[in-house]
């Protein structure tokens, strides 16, 4: 790569990411009923189910922190991930709840990398449609992706 490109790559998230936040703008309650259209079938009943919130978060450069949901419930629990920012470096969101029924709000990736890990037995979806820029998502890593990587993966399989 020849040096004179090296500050124009260092600007990009700068150019990007306004443009990306304001994809990413939704209030929850819309954002929660889009994921629900999206599950054909789902234990939730009524127009404005109860959900807990996970929050999202800035990870630049590696500094910054990821998301993540631990607690394991005896019964379905809806969860929105509030939306996260990776910038030149690798965010991983630990979605453990094999009752989870995970809303992604949004996901902004920008010259990075984020990593979905998702228990076997949870459901996630993301609120909004895809965006891909110069970079890659698989099916479930749903969000805005600028020269970069979404990828999810799956743990606690037997």
């Amino acid at each position: 790569m020849k040096t004179h490109y090296f500050p124009m790559i260092l600007l990009l998230p700068v150019w990007v990411l306004p443009g990306a936040l304001a994809a990413a703008e939704q209030d929850d309650p819309q954002a929660i009923q889009e994921c629900l259209k999206k599950w054909s079938n789902h234990p939730f009943q009524g127009e404005n189910p109860r959900y807990k919130e996970l929050g999202g978060g800035v990870k630049v450069l590696g500094i910054g922190k990821s998301v993540e949901d631990t607690e394991v419930t005896s019964a379905p629990r809806l969860v929105l991930v509030n939306p996260a920012v990776s910038v030149l470096t690798k965010n991983t969101y630990r979605l453990l709840n094999p009752n989870g029924w995970y809303c992604l709000k949004d996901n902004v990736t920008v010259l990075g990398k984020s990593v979905i890990e998702a228990h076997c037995n949870a459901h996630l979806t993301a609120s909004s449609k895809t965006v891909t820029v110069l970079g890659s998502s698989r099916k479930g890593a749903e969000g805005v992706t600028v020269l970069g990587k979404a990828v999810v993966t799956r743990v606690g399989c037997k």
